[in-house]
């Protein structure tokens, strides 16, 4: 599940929450397929549910901030892990 104030995840024993990231969002349209998107990418490459939920969550975060409309690549996406720290 993911909100403009974060993400959660449950296995139906555990659970784990993430924090959204606070950007100036420049569009809403799209951002929850991005997510999604950055979401089973993130559950392919074998993240644990709380680096999945923040890489998704930083997908998205990059995605909406981004003037032109452009799903941000992997790249970029790290480079806002980075200076979000």
């Amino acid at each position: 599940m993911h909100t403009i104030g974060g993400a959660a995840w449950s296995n139906g024993k555990e659970t784990d929450y993430v924090n959204a990231f606070k950007v100036e969002p420049r569009r809403a349209t799209g951002a929850g397929d991005c997510w999604n998107a950055a979401d089973i990418v993130g559950h392919l490459a074998g993240l644990n549910p709380r680096e999945r939920l923040t890489f998704a969550n930083a997908y998205a975060s990059s995605y909406v901030r981004n003037i032109y409309a452009e799903p941000p690549t992997l790249k970029k996406t790290f480079e806002f892990l980075d200076r979000a720290g």
